[in-house]
C-alpha cells in the first residue's frame, strides 16, 4: 500500500483503500494501482494476479501508459501490468481525449514501457477525438496509442466501422497505424490495401493517401504539378507531397517572348509562389509571357487562348494496369481518348468517368479504347483491374433509399449501369422526387454521346452556361422537345407522365402505333399532342396504368417511374419490337 495512504486487509488478503489511495503490485518493473475516488477493495489471487473495482487506474513502471478500468466493470492485473477484463468490458488509454479499448471475451491488455499497448485480435478501440471504431483482425493483433491509433505488423488487417457495411484494411508488408480522423476518413500508408464491403479492392497509392471507408475513395497524398508553358518548350510535370511547396522548373523558352513566370491561371493575374504556396492537389500552373519589343513596336503581355480548358486527374498508379489518356487537358465537347492496357492474366474491372460527382457516358470503341466528351470541369478517372478469370462484378447498389425487391430496383440499376441517371451527392437515387423536363432533355443528350449542334434557342428561360442548355439545344434541334408556345421552355418544370411519353415517342422517331386504344378511365385528360405518343407508350409497354383505372397523363413522373419507362423503352428498341 502507498505511499501517501493507508488501508485496511481482510481476512482473505483483500485491501480496501480509501478514496484516491494507490498500492503497488510487482517488481521489475512494478505496477501502480490507484482507486477511484469513491475508494474500493482490491483482491490479490495465488496466481499473482489482482482483482481491481471499475474506475482503477494501472500504471506499469515510470514511463508505461496509464490505464483506467471501467467505468462499469471491474478487471484483473497481473505482475507485468496486463489487464484483462470480462467479456464486453472496457478499458481507456491515454488523456485528453483517452481511448476506449473494448477486448473481446477473455481478452488480455499488456501495456509498453513506450507508452503504447499491446491488444488481441478482435479487440476495438473508439478514438477519444471522434472517428469509426476500429477493429484489430481479423488474423493478427496489434497495439493502440495513446491517440487510439492501431498499430499491426506487416500485412496484418485491422477493420473500420463503416454505415452500413465495414471496410477491411490490410497494412503493407512494413506494418502500419489506421487513426480514423475525426471526419470518418483514414490517413494510410502507400501499398495499403483497402476493401470495403462487397467491392473491389483498392490500393493506396505510393506516399501514402487518405481513404474514405464509406464510399472506398482514395486521395493520394502525392499530388501532380503540371505546366502549361502556353505555346513554349515543354516543362516536365512534376510530383509533390500534399502539403508541401513545389520545385521551381527551370524556365521555358519561347521565340519572340520573355519569360514572365508561373501563374495559378491561364489568365495569368495570380502568380505562384513557390517559397510560400503549398500544393494540396492535382494542380496546373501557366506560363506568362512578354512580347519582345521589334521595329519600334510595343511589347504587351502574351494573351492566353480564350477557350478554357479542364484538367483530366486520375490516381498515381493502377496495380496490375496502366491507362493512357490523350488530351490529359480539353475544352469542353473535346473527345477524350482512354487507352486501357492490363497486365498480363488481368483484364478490366471498372473504368469510372466522373465530373462534378456525376459519371459520364462512355463509348467502347474496341482494342481498349474507350472515348467520352469533355465537360465544362475537372474530370476524374478511376480504374480497377482485375484477375482474367474474375466473373463480371455484379452490381454495387450505391443508393440507400434503393432496396432490393422493390419494384423499381431492376429499373435503378439499368439506368445506374448504363450511365443515364444518377443518385444524389448524400447517396441517395431520390426515387419519389419529381424528374424536371431539362433532366429528360440531359439524359436522352447524355445517351447520344453529348453531340454538339449549331442550333439558335428562343427560350426566354434557357441561359448560355447551364447545365442543360446544351440538352436543351440538342432535344429542339431534333423536334424531341419543345416550348409551352409562350417563348418558354420550363426547364425545371415537373414533367408529366404524356410529356415523357412524347420526347420518348419523338426519340423513337414517332413510330406509329397499330392500335388505337386506350382502355384507361381518364383518357379525357390526355391533351391531343400526346395522344398518339401515348398509345406507342402503353402498347409497347413503355407506360402502364395504376390498378385502379388510372393512366394518369397530367401526373408527374418520378425518377423511380422514369427509370423504368427508360429500361422498358431502351430495352424494347434493342430488342427491335
Amino acid at each position: 500500500m502507498g505511499p501517501g495512504n493507508g488501508g485496511t486487509i481482510g481476512g482473505n488478503g483483500e485491501i480496501t483503500i480509501p478514496g484516491g489511495g494507490t498500492a503497488q503490485v510487482g517488481n521489475n518493473p512494478s505496477t501502480t494501482i490507484t482507486i477511484p475516488e469513491g475508494g474500493g477493495t482490491i483482491q490479490p489471487k495465488p496466481d499473482g494476479t489482482v482483482d481491481v473495482p471499475g474506475g482503477s487506474t494501472v500504471q506499469t513502471g515510470e514511463n508505461g501508459p496509464e490505464i483506467t478500468v471501467g467505468p462499469g466493470n471491474g478487471g484483473n492485473v497481473g505482475g507485468n501490468g496486463e489487464i484483462t477484463v470480462p467479456g464486453g468490458g472496457t478499458i481507456q488509454t491515454g488523456k485528453d481525449p483517452a481511448a476506449t479499448i473494448i477486448p473481446p471475451t477473455g481478452g488480455e491488455v499488456t501495456p509498453n514501457p513506450d507508452g503504447t499497448v499491446t491488444v488481441p485480435e478482435g479487440t476495438t478501440v473508439k478514438p477519444g477525438d471522434g472517428g469509426p471504431e476500429v477493429t484489430v483482425g481479423p488474423g493478427n493483433g496489434g497495439t493502440v496509442g495513446s491517440d487510439g491509433g492501431v498499430t499491426v505488423e506487416g500485412g496484418g488487417k485491422v477493420t473500420v466501422k463503416g454505415d452500413p457495411d465495414d471496410t477491411t484494411i490490410t497494412l503493407p508488408s512494413g506494418g502500419g497505424t489506421v487513426k480514423p480522423n475525426p471526419d470518418g476518413t483514414i490517413p494510410l500508408p502507400g501499398g495499403t490495401v483497402v476493401t470495403p464491403a462487397g467491392k473491389d479492392p483498392i490500393t493506396v497509392p505510393d506516399g501514402g493517401g487518405t481513404v474514405n471507408p464509406g464510399t472506398g475513395e482514395v486521395t493520394s497524398n502525392v499530388h501532380t504539378v503540371t505546366f502549361d508553358s502556353q505555346g513554349g518548350s515543354t516543362v516536365n510535370s512534376i510530383k509533390v507531397t500534399h502539403g508541401k511547396t513545389a520545385a521551381k522548373p527551370g524556365n521555358p523558352t519561347r521565340s519572340g517572348y520573355a519569360f514572365g513566370g508561373w501563374y495559378k491561371e491561364s489568365g495569368c493575374t495570380n502568380a505562384w509562389n513557390f517559397d510560400a504556396d503549398t500544393v494540396t492537389g492535382d494542380m496546373t500552373l501557366y506560363a506568362k509571357w512578354t512580347q519582345n519589343s521589334g521595329g519600334g513596336g510595343g511589347g504587351g503581355w502574351y494573351n492566353p487562348p480564350s477557350v478554357a480548358t479542364y484538367p483530366i486527374t486520375t490516381p498515381a498508379t493502377f496495380p496490375h494496369g496502366k491507362l493512357t489518356i490523350s488530351p490529359v487537358r480539353a475544352s469542353r465537347n473535346t473527345t477524350v481518348t482512354i487507352t486501357v492496357t492490363p497486365e498480363d492474366g488481368y483484364r478490366l474491372g471498372v473504368l469510372n468517368v466522373t465530373s462534378g460527382g456525376k459519371s459520364l457516358p462512355l463509348t467502347e470503341k474496341g482494342g481498349g479504347k474507350y472515348t467520352f466528351t469533355m465537360p465544362a470541369g475537372t474530370v476524374k478517372v478511376e480504374a480497377v483491374f482485375v484477375p482474367a478469370e474474375t466473373p463480371e462484378m455484379p452490381w454495387i447498389n450505391p443508393f440507400a433509399d434503393v432496396r432490393e425487391g422493390a419494384w423499381y430496383y431492376d429499373a435503378v440499376r439499368f439506368v445506374s449501369e448504363n450511365g443515364l441517371m444518377d443518385g444524389y451527392g448524400s447517396g441517395q437515387f431520390g426515387v419519389t422526387d419529381n424528374l424536371s423536363r431539362a433532366q429528360l432533355a440531359q439524359i436522352l443528350f447524355n445517351k447520344e454521346g453529348r453531340p454538339v449542334v449549331n442550333y439558335l434557342l428562343q427560350y426566354e428561360d434557357v441561359t448560355t452556361g447551364t447545365w442543360y442548355t446544351e440538352a436543351v439545344r440538342w432535344a429542339t434541334s431534333q423536334g424531341i422537345a419543345g416550348g409551352y408556345g409562350n417563348g418558354n421552355f420550363g426547364p425545371n418544370d415537373p414533367i408529366t407522365r404524356e410529356q415523357l411519353a412524347v420526347m420518348l415517342w419523338r426519340y423513337a422517331g414517332s413510330p406509329a402505333a397499330t392500335n388505337n386504344e386506350l382502355h384507361f378511365n381518364d383518357t379525357d385528360e390526355i391533351n391531343g399532342f400526346a395522344l398518339e405518343a401515348l398509345h406507342w407508350a402503353v402498347e409497347n409497354g413503355i407506360i402502364n396504368g395504376y390498378s385502379d383505372g388510372r393512366l394518369s397523363p397530367q401526373g408527374r413522373a418520378t425518377r423511380a417511374q422514369v427509370a423504368q419507362m427508360l429500361k422498358n423503352f431502351l430495352e424494347n428498341r434493342e430488342s427491335g419490337d
